[in-house]
C-alpha cells in the first residue's frame, strides 16, 4: 500500500470520526437546550400558579 494513500485514509477516518464527535455534542447541547427550556416553562408556570400549563407541562392531565 501505498505509504500516502495510508495517510489520506487514516486522515478520512480521523475527520469521519471528529464529525460524529460533533454530531453527538450538538445532539447533547440541544437536549440540554431543551430541558434548560422545560424547567424555565415549568418555573414560570408555578411562579404564575398557572396549574393548567403546569400539569401539560409535567404530563399530569
Amino acid at each position: 500500500m501505498d505509504f500516502w494513500k495510508l495517510v489520506n485514509d487514516v486522515a478520512k477516518a480521523a475527520n469521519e470520526l471528529h464529525k460524529e464527535q460533533r454530531e453527538k455534542e450538538v445532539n447533547e447541547l440541544m437536549r440540554e437546550i431543551n430541558d434548560f427550556h422545560m424547567m424555565n416553562a415549568i418555573d414560570k408556570a408555578l411562579a404564575t400558579g398557572n396549574r393548567e400549563a403546569f400539569n401539560k407541562l409535567v404530563g399530569s392531565e
